[in-house]
């Protein structure tokens, strides 16, 4: 229990910059698309992104970031080489965010999924979703790899 896989430390940053990626990056798609038709300026995308990120009800940020956790949780206890560590992380966001899609209720729903659009599953925000949630995979999975490499005096974050 002792090893950096199983560190809490590395586990609960690298769950934290992935919940992260999950909930900001659908933002940041949707305002640099918004911004390719009506003029590209970078102060506005990112006041876009933190606006749309932040219009996210609390109940679908905590059941993302809740089962994400177990998710990841669950994948670190295992020593796995890096692509199926990576492979196994991304389904890990993409169910998360599916499930979250799925049963969450409206009423909850505020900014996301059908409480955006009116859709549990909306074609224009469906793929954003999906892109967001394996980049949620892979940046849990190389923040993990690199602080457990840290913390074992490693440079190399592709094994164990």
């Amino acid at each position: 229990m002792n090893s950096p896989r199983h560190s809490l430390t590395c586990t609960g940053s690298a769950w934290l910059f992935g919940w992260v990626t999950a909930v900001f990056l659908p933002g940041a798609i949707m305002a640099v698309l918004t911004a390719a038709e009506t003029g590209f300026d970078f102060r506005q995308c990112l006041r876009q992104t933190w606006e749309i990120a932040d219009n996210v009800g609390p109940f679908a940020k905590l059941m993302m970031g809740g089962l994400l956790g177990l998710g990841f949780f669950v994948s670190g206890r295992f020593k796995l080489p890096i692509l199926i560590d990576a492979t196994l992380n991304i389904a890990t966001g993409v169910a998360a965010v599916c499930l979250t899609l799925a049963f969450l209720p409206q009423a909850w729903s505020r900014g996301f999924g059908i409480g955006l659009t009116g859709l549990r599953f909306d074609p224009s925000v469906w793929p954003i979703y999906l892109v967001s949630a394996a980049a949620a995979g892979v940046v849990f999975t190389l923040s993990f790899r690199m602080c457990s490499a840290r913390s074992k005096g490693k440079q190399n974050v592709f094994s164990y």
